[in-house]
């Protein structure tokens, strides 16, 4: 090609590469899913995760963990584990160390994630 063409050519593709970049900051400015952490008994809000915050399986919907080296289990890590009273058809919780139970949820596994639509700002 000549030399106006060549120019064109590299204009078009210039443009087309400053819109690209356009559209990717704007979707970086854009409204984002954040995750908090919130205690129910203590109250506690944080955005720092307390490592002890359970998943929820979205087959089952049962809480399971996940262990430093990532694998899944439905073990909590901490003291604390729920059981179920056919009897009373509740929770109830039984320390794994002490062996003492309450109908009180331990505020160990009162952990939730929480999701939070975040606006970012450039």
């Amino acid at each position: 090609p000549d030399k106006k063409t060549f120019h064109k050519m590299n204009r078009s593709s210039l443009l087309t590469f400053v819109f690209a970049i356009v559209a990717i900051v704007i979707g970086l400015a854009s409204a984002r899913e954040a995750q908090y952490f919130y205690n129910s008994v203590s109250g506690e809000a944080t955005w720092t995760d307390p490592l002890i915050a359970p998943w929820i399986d979205e087959e089952t919907g049962k809480k399971y963990w996940t262990t430093a080296d990532g694998t899944a289990t439905w073990e909590s890590p901490g003291n604390w584990k729920e059981e179920w009273s056919t009897e009373h058809k509740m929770p109830f919780y039984v320390n794994k160390k002490t062996s003492e139970s309450t109908w009180d949820l331990p505020e160990e596994l009162a952990w939730e994630r929480v999701n939070h639509e975040v606006e970012d700002t450039l």
